[in-house]
């Protein structure tokens, strides 16, 4: 899927000890992360572009209000007209999400900058006025979006590299070789980048950490599967021997 970045897989083995008839459950997961290359430069940036310029009529004269209000009307005409052709693109859910949030923030300051320019124009000192509404306004909607992008991009990030540094971890432990100057992560040793002397230290001691665990992990997962295909394969017999018994 282009939309999406496939980070890797898992698998999970559910054998009910306590009750045998149950069946085995063999588990995968598909771990996946979309990629938000194409909202930020087709959705955000063209947003932002659109509330940039809207600090351009506050070069206007302050008396001319007709001239900033056929300006600001027309950036915020063109939002709405921006976001009619890309909504095709977002995710219909119920909720509001990032990209929602920063549609919002943006209309409402492109509206500010309209309720500005009105209270500008019947101050008794425009210019004063004029200067501090707009970087008042412009410094809320940065701050706004730097609110609302930064935390969501930085989990995302740390998601992606959260689950690349575990199948890293489960493909050195299957191979059998690492090497200290290699980054847990990456997932192939080819593309490893080399680490500092203290670094390469910290990162034995967490490789050898993750590969007890895992072998510990892998040891009970087999022994689990193992004792469910035993308990399987005597019911299996169980009930042959029970038809054969019926028959006679």
């Amino acid at each position: 899927v282009n939309e999406f970045s496939i980070l890797g897989w898992s698998q999970a083995v559910h054998n009910s000890l306590d009750d045998p008839s149950r069946p085995i459950v063999f588990k995968f997961d598909i771990h996946l992360a979309r990629k938000p290359t194409f909202y930020y430069f087709k959705v955000l940036f063209p947003l932002w572009l659109i509330v940039l310029t809207s600090l351009a009529p506050y070069a206007i004269d302050t008396d001319d209000l007709q001239g900033r209000l056929e300006v600001l009307v027309t950036l915020l005409l063109s939002a709405i007209a921006f976001l009619y052709i890309v909504q095709e693109s977002l995710p219909k859910i119920s909720h509001l999400t990032v990209i929602d949030r920063v549609v919002i923030a943006s209309l409402v300051s492109l509206v500010l900058a309209v309720l500005f320019s009105v209270l500008i124009s019947m101050s008794p000192d425009p210019e004063a006025l004029n200067l501090v509404l707009a970087v008042v306004n412009q410094t809320l909607y940065w701050m706004v979006n730097i609110a609302l992008v930064g935390p969501p991009h930085y989990r995302h990030k740390k998601y992606i590299a959260d689950m690349q540094s575990r199948q890293a971890s489960k493909a050195l432990t299957k191979s059998g070789h690492f090497s200290p100057g290699m980054v847990l992560g990456k997932g192939d040793p080819k593309n490893a980048i080399l680490l500092t002397k203290s670094q390469r230290k910290l990162g034995t001691r967490s490789y050898s950490m993750t590969r007890n665990t895992t072998l510990q992990g892998d040891h009970e997962e087999q022994s689990n599967r193992m004792l469910g295909f035993k308990r399987f394969a005597a019911n299996r017999n169980h009930n042959t021997s029970d038809e054969i018994s019926s028959q006679e």
